[in-house]
């Protein structure tokens, strides 16, 4: 299914000799302390647009001591408001800043499909040997509450007849302070409390059996078209420091 895919991006690549093309992306290094010592994985996410109305998308990582591998990766249409597409690039459930407690449901091949403010996504457990053999199905739906951006997401799991749900939102107190929460349920209640202010981002995340399992701050600014981020961690269950710091570029 990869190949396929690498194929039919070069097709769309090469599909500007009848309709313009246009290329964006971003590469970034992401810099993490190993056991070992410190490591750096390399990232670059390749976006095409063929005319109005296909699109592609491939996201490539490379770590020290290892090949280039395929992250992610997708190709689709999008007609007025409405977008469809195929591939492996995760789901529509909500996602937190650092997420440490919050539920995350798996999802690999899908086709996803967007409306406006709301995406939904049929999961597969295995495209290549049969595109009937469903594993998930994902919702999610963004709206406006009195102020505060909301997004709400639910997830269905064939195989388990599990349910997942999540919902997160941010309201802006003033331009320079926004505040915001997750919260996830999985069997477990999950939470993550932010507050963002001048490029910085402070969170505080557990769940029903500990509140407090993880503190940090995280700081993102742009210099000389150079994006650059740094985060610092601290689990308080294990009580462990955890920094990254990470560079990118756009285009």
């Amino acid at each position: 299914m990869k190949n396929l895919f690498l194929t039919t991006l070069v097709a769309i690549s090469f599909a500007s000799s009848a309709v313009a093309a246009d290329l964006s992306g971003e590469v970034s290094v992401d810099v993490a302390e190993a056991a070992s010592g410190w490591g750096a994985s390399t990232g670059f996410d390749l976006n095409i647009t063929a005319g109005d109305v296909a699109n592609a998308s491939i996201d490539i990582v490379a770590t020290p001591g290892s090949t280039l591998t395929i992250d992610g990766w997708a190709i689709g249409a999008k007609f007025n408001s409405v977008g469809v597409s195929f591939g492996d690039r995760g789901g529509v459930f909500i996602e937190g800043y650092n997420g440490e407690t919050l539920a995350v449901p798996a999802m690999g091949d899908s086709l996803q499909l967007s409306m406006g403010s709301a995406l939904m996504a049929v999961g597969f457990n295995d495209t290549t040997s049969d595109l009937t053999d469903v594993e998930n199905l994902q919702a999610a739906y963004a709206f406006s509450l009195v102020g505060a951006e909301m997004t709400a997401s639910v997830d269905y799991n064939l195989n388990t007849s599990n349910y997942a749900l999540g919902a997160i939102g941010s309201y802006p107190v003033n331009s320079n302070l926004t505040i915001g929460g997750a919260v996830t349920y999985d069997s477990v209640f999950a939470f993550e409390s932010t507050v963002k202010t001048m490029g910085a981002t402070a969170y505080l995340n557990g769940d029903q059996d500990d509140v407090a399992q993880n503190v940090g701050i995280g700081y993102e600014t742009d210099l000389a078209g150079l994006t650059l981020n740094a985060d610092v961690n601290y689990n308080i269950t294990v009580k462990e420091f955890t920094p990254t710091f990470g560079v990118s570029f756009a285009f």
